[in-house]
Parts: C-alpha cells; structure tokens; sequence
C-alpha cells in the first residue's frame, strides 16, 4: 500500500512539474520568445531542492560583498546624459536581439522597436527624445 502511495505522490508531482512547465512555454510563445520556450523544452536542468548544502554552495558560488568595497552613486534615471541623440536612441532599441525579456519597466524591446519604426513624420523622432 505504502508503494501505491509514493506511485501516486510521484505521479502528482510529475502533473505538478508539467503543468509549471506548460505555463512557462505559454508564457514565451505569447511572448513571441519561440527560441527561449524550445530551450525550456529541451532543458534537463531542476530546480536544486532547498538544503544546507545547497545554500553553501551558492554562498561559494556567490560571496558576499567584500568590506570596503565602493560603488559610484548610480545616475539620475530621470535624465539622460546631454551627448546622446537620438540616432543613438534608435541604433540601441534596433540592436535588441528579437524576443529578449522586458526591463524593470517591463517594456518588451519589440514594443519599443515597433513604436520607433514609425513613418517619418516627426511622432518616432518625438518618442526618442528626451522630455522637457
């Protein structure tokens, strides 16, 4: 009985697995990410079961900061630095390799790609440059 039991509980996590996998592919194939939901499906990488072992070689892999360490302040978002055009602007949305994820603002690149591919009648120009 115990032998059904692990059978059923194996089953239910393979369902489990399947079901996470699926929505992951979904997810890319809605994203138009064909090549990155292909990678997951041919994938036989796991997610690591949480243990103290695990968590020790992640601390190896990624130590911690070293004392003293110092970074510059990080740059006003809000403003772009006074040498870029807008030629720049529209040479980096253009380089972004098709189906690349979204940023922290969540703008997919072929978002921003399809709103600067505009006609030239000064709207694509407007969109690339810098407010105020």
């Amino acid at each position: 009985m115990v032998v059904g039991l692990a059978g059923k509980a194996t089953k239910e996590k393979k369902d489990s697995t399947d079901a996470t996998l699926k929505k992951i592919v979904e997810g890319m194939l809605n994203d138009a990410d064909i090549s990155g939901a292909l990678t997951v499906l041919s994938s036989e990488d796991i997610v690591a079961v949480p243990s103290p072992e695990v968590l020790e070689n992640l601390r190896l892999e990624h130590p911690a900061e070293a004392a003293g360490s110092s970074f510059r302040e990080p740059p006003d978002p809000t403003q772009l630095p006074d040498d870029v055009t807008v030629d720049e602007i529209m040479a980096a949305v253009q380089s972004f390799p098709n189906g690349s994820a979204g940023g922290i603002d969540c703008l997919h690149p072929q978002l921003l790609k399809d709103m600067l591919a505009g006609a030239a009648d000064g709207t694509t120009t407007a969109l690339a440059e810098r407010p105020g």
